[in-house]
């Protein structure tokens, strides 16, 4: 056994909504959740030279409350299962770092000032009554302006730096707190392209840091929103206007609960759940088993919570399971049929202008390119979902 892996743990008490005191384990770029007797077993092996000396002082700190043997084998299996943590455990299907963290931590410092309390409650005022008098005003009368290349490539621009600047809101955050965070990266998360940025030691903060950490990107579009909207009431811009509403749409998304982007993460935290959604299919496992009469070994984590909590991580296990199947079982079949359906036609025209030495639709070969490029996506997701439920199997 490598007893020098337990030197390389750093522990600390983790803020949960669990009736249960929990604690944090750190191991190389990991975090993991342990009762207090396993927190307390980890600093008594830290403590010691050997293994047998650490379970000698552990039995004698429990008040001989605990045997040789059992320590033992519970020794043994933190010490395999650390051996057995992958590093870097991919939230998504695909991921590369675009911007590392040493050029990230030299900007975070201008922007931290910004998660004080007095500037953060100024800017969501101001937004609030700005949003009030934009859908007052301006979504009565919605007229779709004349889009050329120019603004198309001008939009996706303006959105790929609002997302870019997003993720560096999430850092910022982290600087504010004095924590570390990783850098800013581009990856794919079922069939959505995402940025994303590495905040996993946001765990050591307590729930409403987190929170606050978790909500920091969409306060960093806010901050760029707000002179949107100053701009738009002045010029009354269309193009502006289509700007600002999917900004607030991109809000709805990524506040998402369902979904691992910032709303699951900000759910998380407000339940005082980690690992959320493996705790969910625990009660739901859990249901089954008890529907059939199985015998149950270990109660799911949910009934450890208080009532206030359980309840609400009842609620939201069961809107989840009913949001995938219907994202699963409906959006995307009906993404495929419409496919089916619409693009050997598009693709047909297309040729057509060809042949007759016509310049293609542009419409048209934006329509065909958006097509291709979720379908790709969506048979990448397929394909990795299948491949990962098939080696499982064969194990």
């Amino acid at each position: 056994m490598d007893f020098e892996n337990i030197k390389k743990l750093s522990v600390c008490e983790f803020s949960t909504s669990s009736t249960n005191e929990s604690y944090l384990v750190h191991y190389e770029d990991r975090f993991f959740e342990v009762s207090q007797m396993m927190a307390l077993l980890i600093d008594t092996m830290k403590r010691s030279n050997t293994l047998e000396e650490a379970v000698y002082s552990f039995i004698q700190l429990t008040g001989g409350k605990y045997t040789e043997k059992s320590v033992m084998e519970t020794a043994d299996k933190l010490i395999q299962k650390l051996k057995g943590i992958p590093s870097n455990k991919k939230t998504f299907l695909l991921n590369k770092e675009l911007i590392p963290q040493q050029v990230i931590s030299k900007c975070t410092p201008f922007f931290s000032f910004l998660f004080k309390k007095k500037i953060m409650v100024i800017v969501l005022c101001m937004l609030l009554g700005m949003e009030s008098y934009f859908m007052a005003t301006s979504l009565s009368v919605l007229n779709m302006p004349a889009i050329d290349l120019y603004t198309i490539c001008g939009l996706f621009l303006f959105f790929i730096l609002s997302s870019l600047f997003h993720e560096l809101g999430h850092a910022s955050a982290c600087q504010f707190y004095n924590i570390q965070h990783g850098g800013i990266g581009f990856g794919l998360y079922l069939n959505f392209p995402v940025f994303y940025t590495d905040v996993s030691n946001t765990w050591t903060l307590p729930r409403k840091k987190r929170c606050i950490v978790n909500v920091a990107g969409v306060y960093f579009q806010i901050l760029l929103l707000i002179p949107l909207l100053i701009i738009y009431f002045h010029t009354q811009n269309d193009i502006l206007k289509c700007v600002i509403i999917m900004t607030n749409i991109n809000f709805i998304i990524t506040l998402n609960p369902f979904f691992k982007f910032d709303g699951y993460w900000l759910m998380t935290d407000l339940l005082g759940v980690a690992n959320l959604r493996k705790k969910c299919g625990e009660y739901i496992t859990y249901l089954f088993k008890s529907l059939k009469r199985k015998d149950v070994n270990q109660k799911p984590y949910l009934f450890s919570l208080r009532k206030r909590e359980k309840i609400a991580m009842t609620v939201y296990t069961c809107l989840v399971n009913l949001f995938f199947g219907y994202y699963f079982l409906y959006v995307l079949p009906a993404f495929l049929v419409k496919f089916y359906k619409t693009f050997p036609e598009a693709f047909g025209n297309f040729i057509t202008e060809l042949a007759n030495h016509q310049v293609p639709d542009f419409y048209n070969l934006q329509k065909m390119a958006t097509q291709i490029f979720f379908l790709a996506l969506t048979i990448y997701l397929l394909y990795r979902s299948f491949s990962t439920l098939f080696k499982r199997r064969s194990k």
